[in-house]
């Protein structure tokens, strides 16, 4: 196999066509930048990777030519975004509060296309492999974020001041 037809095996993703090749390229930038602190280069891979997600994932059919691929980029995207809120798993750790929210939205949405790969939330060994995600990292990850995520929005609630009907304009 040529080069290029071999890694789109490996990588189950279309990286022949260029929309892909360039997300694939955005991809690489942005895992290259998870081990820098240079916090410049964090954010160009940061703003590069979500554009790139956001192109590609405006057209859920063609997901389907790349999902595990969309799958890490999320995955990968929140370990730029707020690397203590997934090493912590949310708030426990001390993350930010803005950032934990963050964080499990986003790996909320890499969950949203592991559905897409339609074999029991479970990422393929191969293709998880080569884009350095498993399902392992992100479906727990979720779970102990929902708890803390979940005990915020109560405090959020218990905080909240209802309004009187009576203060209501009835015109409105």
């Amino acid at each position: 196999l040529p080069v290029a037809a071999q890694e789109a095996d490996e990588l189950a993703c279309a990286v022949d066509r260029p929309e892909w090749k360039e997300y694939h390229a955005a991809f690489e930038t942005a895992a290259r930048a998870t081990a820098t602190e240079d916090s410049d280069e964090r954010a160009l891979a940061i703003t590069g990777l979500a554009q790139q997600l956001l192109e590609r994932t405006s057209n859920v059919t063609d997901v389907l030519s790349c999902n595990v691929g969309v799958v890490a980029g999320y995955y990968l995207l929140t370990r730029l975004v707020s690397p203590l809120a997934v090493e912590s798993l949310g708030l426990a750790g001390g993350a930010e509060e803005g950032q934990a929210g963050l964080a499990y939205r986003l790996l909320q949405l890499a969950l949203v296309f592991i559905f897409t790969l339609r074999n029991a939330n479970r990422i393929p060994d191969g293709p998880g492999r080569a884009w350095g995600v498993t399902e392992q990292a992100i479906i727990p990850a979720i779970m102990q974020m929902r708890r803390g995520q979940d005990t915020k929005l109560r405090e959020d609630l218990r905080q909240k001041v209802p309004i009187a009907p009576s203060f209501r304009d009835p015109e409105l």
